[in-house]
Protein backbone atom coordinates (compact mmCIF):
# COMPACT_ATOMS: atom_id res chain seq x y z
CA UNK A 1 0.00 0.00 0.00
CA UNK A 2 1.21 3.50 -0.84
CA UNK A 3 1.97 5.52 2.30
CA UNK A 4 2.87 9.15 2.84
CA UNK A 5 5.21 10.24 5.56
CA UNK A 6 6.38 13.46 7.08
CA UNK A 7 5.81 16.69 5.16
CA UNK A 8 4.10 14.97 2.25
CA UNK A 9 1.39 13.53 4.52
CA UNK A 10 0.81 16.91 6.13
CA UNK A 11 0.49 18.63 2.73
CA UNK A 12 -2.03 16.07 1.48
CA UNK A 13 -4.06 16.37 4.69
CA UNK A 14 -4.15 20.17 4.44
CA UNK A 15 -5.19 19.97 0.78
CA UNK A 16 -8.14 17.75 1.69
CA UNK A 17 -9.24 20.08 4.48
CA UNK A 18 -9.07 23.14 2.23
CA UNK A 19 -10.96 21.37 -0.56
CA UNK A 20 -13.77 20.26 1.76
CA UNK A 21 -14.02 23.75 3.29
CA UNK A 22 -14.13 25.43 -0.12
CA UNK A 23 -16.73 23.01 -1.48
CA UNK A 24 -18.93 23.54 1.58
CA UNK A 25 -18.63 27.31 1.23
CA UNK A 26 -19.55 27.24 -2.45
CA UNK A 27 -22.56 25.00 -1.86
CA UNK A 28 -23.86 27.33 0.84
CA UNK A 29 -23.21 30.66 -0.85
CA UNK A 30 -24.57 29.51 -4.21
CA UNK A 31 -27.98 29.09 -2.56
CA UNK A 32 -30.42 31.99 -2.29
CA UNK A 33 -30.54 33.55 1.18
CA UNK A 34 -33.89 31.89 2.02
CA UNK A 35 -32.49 28.47 1.15
CA UNK A 36 -29.43 29.09 3.30
CA UNK A 37 -31.76 29.94 6.16
CA UNK A 38 -33.43 26.56 5.82
CA UNK A 39 -30.13 24.70 5.68
CA UNK A 40 -28.99 26.44 8.84
CA UNK A 41 -32.37 26.28 10.58
CA UNK A 42 -32.61 24.37 13.81
CA UNK A 43 -34.52 21.20 12.97
CA UNK A 44 -36.28 21.40 16.34
CA UNK A 45 -39.33 23.32 15.02
CA UNK A 46 -42.28 20.93 15.25
CA UNK A 47 -45.99 20.93 14.43
CA UNK A 48 -49.00 19.26 16.02
CA UNK A 49 -52.53 18.90 14.66
CA UNK A 50 -55.05 18.19 17.43
CA UNK A 51 -52.21 17.05 19.74
CA UNK A 52 -50.75 14.65 17.17
CA UNK A 53 -47.18 15.28 16.01
CA UNK A 54 -47.05 15.79 12.23
CA UNK A 55 -44.12 14.77 10.06
CA UNK A 56 -43.43 16.93 7.00
CA UNK A 57 -41.34 16.25 3.92
CA UNK A 58 -39.31 19.40 4.52
CA UNK A 59 -38.26 21.19 7.71
CA UNK A 60 -40.46 23.97 9.05
CA UNK A 61 -38.72 27.30 9.49
CA UNK A 62 -39.39 30.69 11.03
CA UNK A 63 -39.09 33.89 9.00
CA UNK A 64 -39.80 37.35 10.38
CA UNK A 65 -41.51 35.80 13.37
CA UNK A 66 -43.87 33.65 11.28
CA UNK A 67 -43.68 29.89 10.82
CA UNK A 68 -43.72 28.63 7.24
CA UNK A 69 -44.60 25.03 6.47
CA UNK A 70 -44.38 22.91 3.32
CA UNK A 71 -47.67 23.18 1.45
CA UNK A 72 -48.44 19.59 0.61
CA UNK A 73 -49.32 16.99 3.20
CA UNK A 74 -50.33 19.31 6.00
CA UNK A 75 -53.24 20.95 4.18
CA UNK A 76 -54.66 17.56 3.24
CA UNK A 77 -54.56 16.54 6.91
CA UNK A 78 -56.65 19.62 7.68
CA UNK A 79 -59.23 18.53 5.10
CA UNK A 80 -58.28 20.95 2.32
CA UNK A 81 -56.85 20.29 -1.13
CA UNK A 82 -54.16 22.31 -2.83
CA UNK A 83 -53.52 23.59 -6.34
CA UNK A 84 -50.47 25.04 -8.04
CA UNK A 85 -50.47 27.29 -11.13
CA UNK A 86 -46.99 27.24 -12.60
CA UNK A 87 -47.49 30.14 -15.01
CA UNK A 88 -48.78 32.59 -12.40
CA UNK A 89 -46.81 31.06 -9.51
CA UNK A 90 -50.01 30.90 -7.46
CA UNK A 91 -50.75 28.53 -4.58
CA UNK A 92 -54.38 27.59 -3.90
CA UNK A 93 -55.82 26.06 -0.72
CA UNK A 94 -59.45 25.01 -1.11
CA UNK A 95 -62.38 23.57 0.82
CA UNK A 96 -66.06 23.36 -0.08
CA UNK A 97 -66.71 26.84 1.28
CA UNK A 98 -63.42 28.74 1.12
CA UNK A 99 -60.49 29.27 -1.24
CA UNK A 100 -57.20 30.96 -0.42
CA UNK A 101 -54.85 32.15 -3.17
CA UNK A 102 -51.26 33.13 -2.41
CA UNK A 103 -48.87 34.44 -5.03
CA UNK A 104 -45.26 33.41 -4.45
CA UNK A 105 -43.32 36.39 -3.11
CA UNK A 106 -46.41 38.59 -2.67
CA UNK A 107 -47.54 39.95 0.70
CA UNK A 108 -51.19 40.01 -0.41
CA UNK A 109 -53.57 37.03 -0.38
CA UNK A 110 -57.08 36.62 -1.76
CA UNK A 111 -59.64 34.76 0.36
CA UNK A 112 -62.97 33.80 -1.23
CA UNK A 113 -65.80 32.56 1.00
CA UNK A 114 -69.00 30.99 -0.31
CA UNK A 115 -71.85 32.38 1.76
CA UNK A 116 -75.39 31.47 0.76
CA UNK A 117 -74.11 30.78 -2.77
CA UNK A 118 -72.57 34.26 -2.95
CA UNK A 119 -68.82 34.47 -3.50
CA UNK A 120 -67.44 37.00 -1.01
CA UNK A 121 -63.83 38.00 -1.63
CA UNK A 122 -61.32 39.57 0.73
CA UNK A 123 -57.90 40.92 -0.14
CA UNK A 124 -55.67 40.64 2.92
CA UNK A 125 -52.08 41.59 3.69
CA UNK A 126 -49.62 38.93 4.86
CA UNK A 127 -46.85 39.39 7.40
CA UNK A 128 -44.67 37.08 5.32
CA UNK A 129 -45.36 35.79 1.77
CA UNK A 130 -45.41 32.24 0.45
CA UNK A 131 -42.03 31.11 -0.89
CA UNK A 132 -40.33 28.36 -2.87
CA UNK A 133 -37.30 26.98 -1.02
CA UNK A 134 -35.24 23.99 -2.19
CA UNK A 135 -38.04 23.01 -4.63
CA UNK A 136 -40.64 23.00 -1.84
CA UNK A 137 -43.51 25.49 -1.64
CA UNK A 138 -43.87 27.00 1.83
CA UNK A 139 -46.88 28.91 3.17
CA UNK A 140 -47.48 30.96 6.37
CA UNK A 141 -49.35 28.45 8.50
CA UNK A 142 -51.06 30.82 10.95
CA UNK A 143 -52.71 32.89 8.22
CA UNK A 144 -53.90 29.91 6.17
CA UNK A 145 -55.06 27.73 9.09
CA UNK A 146 -56.92 30.57 10.81
CA UNK A 147 -58.57 31.56 7.52
CA UNK A 148 -59.84 27.97 7.30
CA UNK A 149 -61.29 28.26 10.82
CA UNK A 150 -58.64 26.53 12.93
CA UNK A 151 -56.99 27.77 16.13
CA UNK A 152 -53.22 28.23 15.85
CA UNK A 153 -50.75 28.66 18.71
CA UNK A 154 -46.99 28.67 19.26
CA UNK A 155 -45.33 26.96 22.24
CA UNK A 156 -42.05 28.75 22.78
CA UNK A 157 -40.55 26.20 25.20
CA UNK A 158 -40.74 23.32 22.73
CA UNK A 159 -40.71 25.35 19.50
CA UNK A 160 -43.98 23.77 18.42
CA UNK A 161 -46.77 25.08 16.21
CA UNK A 162 -50.15 23.71 17.33
CA UNK A 163 -53.28 23.59 15.20
CA UNK A 164 -56.58 22.65 16.79
CA UNK A 165 -60.14 22.28 15.58
CA UNK A 166 -62.00 20.75 12.67
CA UNK A 167 -62.88 22.14 9.29
CA UNK A 168 -66.36 23.69 9.52
CA UNK A 169 -68.90 22.31 7.06
CA UNK A 170 -70.15 25.84 6.51
CA UNK A 171 -68.01 28.86 7.29
CA UNK A 172 -70.14 31.61 8.75
CA UNK A 173 -69.11 35.24 8.67
CA UNK A 174 -72.57 36.68 9.08
CA UNK A 175 -71.21 39.36 11.40
CA UNK A 176 -69.36 40.79 8.38
CA UNK A 177 -72.51 41.02 6.26
CA UNK A 178 -74.87 43.86 7.04
CA UNK A 179 -78.16 45.31 5.87
CA UNK A 180 -78.67 46.78 2.42
CA UNK A 181 -78.91 50.53 1.78
CA UNK A 182 -82.64 50.08 1.37
CA UNK A 183 -82.98 48.31 4.73
CA UNK A 184 -80.92 51.03 6.43
CA UNK A 185 -83.09 53.79 4.98
CA UNK A 186 -80.18 55.11 2.87
CA UNK A 187 -81.35 53.98 -0.57
CA UNK A 188 -80.29 55.98 -3.61
CA UNK A 189 -83.47 57.72 -4.90
CA UNK A 190 -83.82 56.24 -8.38
CA UNK A 191 -86.26 58.94 -9.51
CA UNK A 192 -83.73 61.68 -8.61
CA UNK A 193 -80.85 60.36 -10.73
CA UNK A 194 -80.01 62.97 -13.37
CA UNK A 195 -77.04 61.24 -14.97
CA UNK A 196 -74.84 58.18 -14.56
CA UNK A 197 -71.49 57.82 -16.32
CA UNK A 198 -68.70 55.23 -16.50
CA UNK A 199 -65.17 56.65 -16.51
CA UNK A 200 -61.61 55.51 -16.06
CA UNK A 201 -59.94 56.29 -12.73
CA UNK A 202 -58.34 59.22 -14.58
CA UNK A 203 -61.88 60.50 -15.22
CA UNK A 204 -61.81 59.85 -18.95
CA UNK A 205 -65.43 59.17 -19.88
CA UNK A 206 -66.20 55.75 -21.34
CA UNK A 207 -69.98 55.96 -21.63
CA UNK A 208 -73.26 57.34 -20.27
CA UNK A 209 -75.86 54.85 -19.08
CA UNK A 210 -79.36 54.84 -20.52
CA UNK A 211 -82.44 54.87 -18.29
CA UNK A 212 -82.89 51.10 -18.31
CA UNK A 213 -79.28 50.57 -17.23
CA UNK A 214 -79.62 53.27 -14.55
CA UNK A 215 -82.70 51.57 -13.08
CA UNK A 216 -80.95 48.20 -13.07
CA UNK A 217 -77.80 49.52 -11.37
CA UNK A 218 -79.66 51.56 -8.73
CA UNK A 219 -81.90 48.61 -7.85
CA UNK A 220 -78.86 46.35 -7.50
CA UNK A 221 -77.01 48.88 -5.30
CA UNK A 222 -80.00 49.51 -3.04
CA UNK A 223 -80.76 45.83 -2.43
CA UNK A 224 -77.22 44.40 -2.11
CA UNK A 225 -75.91 43.56 1.39
CA UNK A 226 -73.14 45.67 2.87
CA UNK A 227 -69.79 44.19 3.86
CA UNK A 228 -67.76 45.18 6.94
CA UNK A 229 -64.85 42.76 6.62
CA UNK A 230 -61.23 43.65 5.92
CA UNK A 231 -60.04 44.71 2.50
CA UNK A 232 -57.21 46.79 1.09
CA UNK A 233 -58.39 50.16 -0.19
CA UNK A 234 -56.54 50.06 -3.49
CA UNK A 235 -58.58 51.62 -6.29
CA UNK A 236 -58.68 49.64 -9.52
CA UNK A 237 -60.56 49.57 -12.81
CA UNK A 238 -63.16 52.17 -13.67
CA UNK A 239 -65.53 54.35 -11.67
CA UNK A 240 -69.21 55.18 -11.92
CA UNK A 241 -70.45 58.67 -11.11
CA UNK A 242 -74.11 59.15 -10.18
CA UNK A 243 -75.35 62.74 -10.32
CA UNK A 244 -78.64 63.51 -8.57
CA UNK A 245 -81.11 66.27 -9.44
CA UNK A 246 -79.79 68.45 -6.60
CA UNK A 247 -76.23 67.97 -8.00
CA UNK A 248 -75.16 65.68 -5.19
CA UNK A 249 -72.58 63.15 -6.35
CA UNK A 250 -72.28 59.44 -5.53
CA UNK A 251 -69.09 57.67 -6.59
CA UNK A 252 -68.73 53.92 -7.17
CA UNK A 253 -65.24 52.40 -7.27
CA UNK A 254 -63.56 48.98 -6.99
CA UNK A 255 -60.52 47.68 -5.10
CA UNK A 256 -59.93 44.93 -7.63
CA UNK A 257 -62.64 42.40 -6.80
CA UNK A 258 -65.66 41.93 -9.03
CA UNK A 259 -67.72 40.96 -6.01
CA UNK A 260 -67.51 44.32 -4.26
CA UNK A 261 -68.40 47.96 -4.86
CA UNK A 262 -67.17 50.84 -2.72
CA UNK A 263 -69.81 53.58 -2.54
CA UNK A 264 -69.24 57.11 -1.26
CA UNK A 265 -71.00 60.44 -1.63
CA UNK A 266 -74.03 62.35 -0.42
CA UNK A 267 -77.75 61.66 -0.36
CA UNK A 268 -80.10 64.40 0.86
CA UNK A 269 -77.19 66.25 2.43
CA UNK A 270 -76.02 63.23 4.41
CA UNK A 271 -72.64 61.57 3.80
CA UNK A 272 -72.97 57.94 2.73
CA UNK A 273 -70.14 55.41 2.60
CA UNK A 274 -70.38 51.64 2.25
CA UNK A 275 -68.80 48.54 0.77
CA UNK A 276 -71.47 46.55 -1.06
CA UNK A 277 -71.46 42.89 -2.08
CA UNK A 278 -72.64 43.63 -5.59
CA UNK A 279 -71.03 41.45 -8.31
CA UNK A 280 -73.30 42.83 -11.04
CA UNK A 281 -71.99 46.37 -10.66
CA UNK A 282 -68.51 45.25 -9.59
CA UNK A 283 -68.09 43.52 -12.96
CA UNK A 284 -68.92 46.77 -14.76
CA UNK A 285 -66.29 48.67 -12.77
CA UNK A 286 -63.62 46.23 -13.87
CA UNK A 287 -64.55 46.41 -17.55
CA UNK A 288 -64.91 49.09 -20.18
CA UNK A 289 -68.52 48.28 -21.07
CA UNK A 290 -71.92 48.73 -19.47
CA UNK A 291 -74.30 46.07 -18.22
CA UNK A 292 -75.13 43.47 -20.83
Amino acid sequence: MFKLKGKNAILVFMSVVITVFFATYVLATDLPSDEQAVLLEDKGVKMQINDQLVQTDAALFVKEGRTLIPLRGVMEQLGAFVTWEEESQTVGVHTDSISIELLIGSDVAKVTKNINEIAVEETLKLDVPAAIVQSHTFIPIRFVAEALGFDVDWIEETETVTIKGTLPENISIEKEIGSSLEEMGKAIPEEEVKEMTLSTLMQERIKSFDQEEINEIITSLNTSPTYSGAYIMMLAGNSITITLENDEIIQLTSFGSKGYVVLSGQIDGEAVSACLICPQVGTVLLSDIGIK
